[in-house]
């Protein structure tokens, strides 16, 4: 399993936003064309699933300030994903 982050934002903006909400993966900054292209506006997460289908994504809802609850819903969704057998 692999995370990556990405964001438009600036190297300083990117690292506060790590730090405050203690994300553990890699996050690249100064991605903003990857960023529109990929999901239109900024932040949100992805999972995917081994069959390379989204199994779940928080609609940004981190962006509308509803930090309470993310974690909880991402872990619930990565345990579901890696649950699938091939």
């Amino acid at each position: 399993m692999q995370f990556i982050g990405l964001t438009s934002a600036d190297a300083d903006e990117t690292e506060r936003f790590v730090r405050n909400c203690e994300i553990p993966w890699p996050t690249g900054y100064g991605a903003e064309q990857t960023v529109e292209q990929f999901v239109g506006a900024a932040p949100t997460i992805f999972v995917i699933g081994r069959d390379g289908q989204i199994v779940w994504n928080d609609d940004r809802s981190r962006f509308r300030h509803a930090l309470h609850g993310w974690r909880t819903h991402l872990q619930a969704a990565i345990e579901s994903a890696l649950a699938v057998q091939w």
